[in-house]
């Protein structure tokens, strides 16, 4: 596993992929080599650190369905997207945690521009 910066999803993602993640905070990226996984859920649940909004990226070769419903499980996210993007290598992924403005931050900078 291997901590990446947002200048690096270039490399591993989809151009149209990469303009839906721009309009996101993201609080970490992991780039992840499935060979080593034996059980999804046990690694995001012991690896993986919490979010309440999950981008996942997996490589052609790999269960989506699966890698989905085990972070799910594991983590008990409010929201969680998977996609496939050619650019990844086989047998990979990237887990994206994406930080979510509350409600009441939105309403607060929005008093604060009315004065």
């Amino acid at each position: 596993m291997k901590s990446l910066s947002p200048k690096e999803l270039e490399t591993y993602v989809d151009e149209d992929l990469l303009r839906i993640i721009n309009r996101e905070q993201i609080n970490f990226i992991y780039f992840v080599n499935a060979r080593i996984i034996s059980s999804y859920e046990k690694f995001f649940r012991s690896f993986i650190p919490d979010s309440t909004k999950y981008l996942i990226l997996v490589s052609y070769d790999l269960p989506l369905k699966l890698i989905k419903e085990s972070i799910i499980r594991a983590k008990e996210p409010l929201e969680v997207s998977c996609y496939v993007s050619s650019k990844l290598p086989p047998k990979s992924f990237l887990i994206i945690g994406l930080k979510q403005i509350s409600e009441e931050i939105i309403v607060e900078q929005k008093e604060v521009s009315k004065k």
